[in-house]
């Protein structure tokens, strides 16, 4: 289980078949960013101390589909080894933009605590505390891969 076998299941679902590089939407070399869009519904945007991971399937789809979010994890912790991280940090695409930005991961972290306090204590209590789209405390989840390493 991992990043092959969610491209294998998702890659009718999503039009790039293929990795390659793209100017992100707003690109300026002053953002110091640059996108991967590839196969499978990923795309990475790669910034000087973290790397943002967008997948194409539902935010509420991982909340709550414990096999999708188990194969979900499974590719992030793949690319997190691959990238020597430790931790990934699982916020909806609906969140502002501006956390990541030039951060590193325990940055990033530390803005989310102070925007949205703690983070959910498991990625199934986001589900709890979720209102569709508005974003209030407790609407991501920092993954330390306990149960995977």
């Amino acid at each position: 289980m991992g990043l092959q076998q969610v491209i294998e299941l998702w890659k009718e679902h999503w039009q790039p078949q293929e990795w390659a590089l793209t100017a992100p939407q707003g690109f300026s070399f002053a953002r110091q960013c640059i996108e991967v869009v590839g196969p499978g519904g990923f795309a990475f945007d790669f910034m000087p101390a973290a790397v943002s991971v967008y997948h194409c399937s539902r935010w509420g789809t991982f909340i709550t589909d414990e096999e999708h979010c188990a194969r979900l994890r499974h590719a992030c912790f793949e690319i997190a080894q691959f990238l020597g991280s430790e931790i990934a940090i699982y916020l909806p695409e609906s969140a502002p933009n501006g956390f990541f930005e030039g951060s590193s991961l325990q940055q990033i972290e530390g803005e989310l605590r102070g925007h949205f306090g703690e983070p959910a204590p498991s990625i199934r209590s986001i589900n709890d505390a979720f209102d569709g789209y508005d974003l209030h405390r407790s609407c991501y989840y920092v993954d330390r891969f306990a149960d995977l390493k």
